[in-house]
């Protein structure tokens, strides 16, 4: 707007610019409504997201900023197939950490085999010609890594039980899983759909700003930083006869200010409690937009086991418990110490952790992440 000619005022209630867009550090302090002061203790250059983490390369507009203000970027690997599955529940293969690779490709052999059964007894009421399903069974062989008789019976597209190296060493595959273990173990319930490679806002390839997200938000600030009031609460919004008055307080005392136009970002919950005089259907909306819970926690590692151990660098593992994810993080790979997102929950679940105290949450997270990694508790 500035560009266009139009003379700005940015008003921010908060001591920083960036609302949710937050990296905690250490020294951050968070002030949650019922809860103790928190102030984090990480070591120099270890951080989380505590808000956004990832930037899909389709968000152009924030991409196009982040060049404009010289945010430097690095590739965010979201989807890695060496993290863990884990189910908690009663079939043969739950409670047990399975790695990502193994449950979807195990899942892939069989449906392509499945489906390659039901064309070859012309079961597929689909009109296709023989060469149409000639060449439709042969996509579904190499989709499902299917032997020559269009079965499938593992490969090493899910990984090995003794790794191939040099020489005659040409490794160890496991037998796959039975479609029915998997079934009745959870691990193809919705906790486990195979949705990150697929939904758009996911798709490779995405970013993450270099030193945390936050980075954005102080790099506009920066820019922005004449026309920027912290420290300033907006009390009302008044739609007049010809633009907007804004009422807001500072640290001093109460002041209004005139515009053409008022571009409000608040959250709608916020929004509602202000005075204003919207119009009914305005209000309406803002009355009835809800949010989804959602909750993270940050914890630190004084080695990084998921690398050294496990050889997970990046990625989310899944889970059907409290945690539903944990989070590896995509920066400083081989380095001596790092943060774990130990939990993103959302919804039902982000309301139960949520509703515990901080310490029963690190606790949460402590004891129901070290069955997935035993090294939480060394």
């Amino acid at each position: 707007l500035n560009k266009l000619g139009y003379n700005c005022t940015v008003l921010e209630a908060r001591e920083r610019a960036g609302g949710r867009c937050w990296s905690i550090r250490k020294g951050s302090i968070n002030n949650e409504i019922g809860s103790p002061l928190q102030t984090a203790g990480f070591e120099d250059n270890l951080y989380y997201n505590a808000g956004p983490s990832r930037i899909p390369h389709h968000h152009q507009l924030t991409l196009h900023y982040c060049k404009e203000l010289g945010v430097p970027l690095e590739v965010y690997n979201n989807v890695n197939e060496a993290a863990y599955y884990f189910s908690e529940g009663k079939g043969s293969l739950s409670n047990k950490k399975i790695r990502i690779r193994e449950i979807q490709n195990d899942v892939r052999g069989y449906m392509s085999e499945m489906l390659v059964k039901a064309i070859d007894h012309g079961q597929l009421d689909a009109g296709l010609t023989k060469e149409d399903t000639e060449k439709i069974v042969e996509y579904l062989r190499a989709e499902g890594g299917l032997d020559i008789d269009k079965l499938y019976k593992a490969s090493d597209r899910r990984g090995y039980t003794e790794s191939p190296g040099a020489g005659l060493l040409s490794g160890k595959v496991a037998d796959a899983y039975k479609l029915q273990d998997m079934l009745h173990s959870g691990l193809m319930d919705p906790d486990f759909y195979n949705v990150s490679q697929y939904v758009y806002e996911l798709q490779t390839t995405m970013f993450q700003a270099v030193g945390g997200m936050d980075k954005i938000a102080q790099a506009l600030q920066q820019k922005v930083n004449p026309m920027l009031k912290l420290n300033t609460e907006v009390t009302s919004i008044q739609n007049l006869a010809e633009g907007v008055k804004i009422t807001y307080k500072d640290q001093q005392e109460t002041k209004e200010i005139t515009g053409d136009f008022c571009v409000c970002t608040l959250p709608l919950p916020v929004l509602g409690n202000i005075n204003n005089n919207f119009s009914s259907d305005v209000s309406r909306a803002i009355d009835y937009a809800t949010y989804i819970k959602t909750g993270k926690i940050g914890l630190q590692f004084k080695r990084r086991f998921w690398e050294e151990d496990e050889m997970i660098y990046g990625g989310i593992t899944h889970t059907n418990n409290e945690l539903t994810q944990i989070f590896y993080p995509n920066n400083n790979y081989l380095g001596k110490k790092g943060i774990l997102l130990g939990y993103y929950n959302f919804n039902d679940k982000a309301k139960v952790v949520g509703d515990l105290s901080i310490s029963e949450r690190e606790k949460l997270a402590l004891t129901k992440g070290s069955l997935i990694h035993p090294q939480y508790k060394k």
